[in-house]
């Protein structure tokens, strides 16, 4: 695998892990919904049963009805209204792990995303304090080598920085012995 593509790769993974623990957070979410409206619908066709067993042929086809409407005929039924009844009447018991989950999932997925952040910038902070720390060192004329290093977005700028300083020895050197040929 090139270096170019595990650099491409470094940076789409923490948007990768993002991406997937907010699909996974939504789809259990969405799981857990379903769960529940079943077992709510379940609960509410039991006690109608119980207490009218004759109603189970109209429920069943009441169920089938139900079943088939779409989503734009059920937005907005506010049946219940008519007769005192408010939607917060009947989802009040929510098990914690309902909501913890999804909140769980999409945590991991925001630590990894913020990991893979910081891994990225710590390394080109890295990057930039050995570039930083070269041209230092050949400031006060300690020299210093430029190690060559894996390919990255800091090699084209390594070379010129290794191509002038190499250019300017060559100056000095060229100036200091045109001095001692005129002197």
């Amino acid at each position: 695998m090139s270096k170019k593509w595990k650099q491409k790769m470094f940076l789409i993974f923490p948007f990768a892990v993002l991406a997937a623990g907010m699909i996974l957070a939504s789809a259990f979410f969405l799981h857990t919904y379903r769960q529940i409206a079943f077992e709510h619908i379940s609960a509410l066709c039991e006690t109608i049963l119980e207490n009218s067993p004759e109603a189970e042929p109209q429920l069943l086809a009441a169920l089938k009805d139900y079943h088939s409407l779409t989503e734009q005929e059920l937005r907005g039924n506010d049946y219940l209204e008519k007769y005192g009844y408010r939607a917060g009447d009947f989802c009040h018991d929510f098990t914690p792990d309902t909501v913890l989950f999804p909140i769980l999932f999409f945590l991991a997925a925001a630590c990894a995303f913020a990991a893979g952040i910081f891994l990225f910038h710590r390394k080109n902070r890295k990057r930039i304090a050995d570039l930083t720390g070269y041209l230092e060192q050949v400031n006060i004329g300690a020299g210093g080598t430029l190690l060559q290093t894996q390919e990255d977005e800091y090699s084209h700028l390594q070379d010129e920085i290794y191509k002038t300083v190499t250019t300017l020895y060559q100056t000095r050197e060229t100036a200091v012995a045109a001095k001692k040929n005129f002197a």
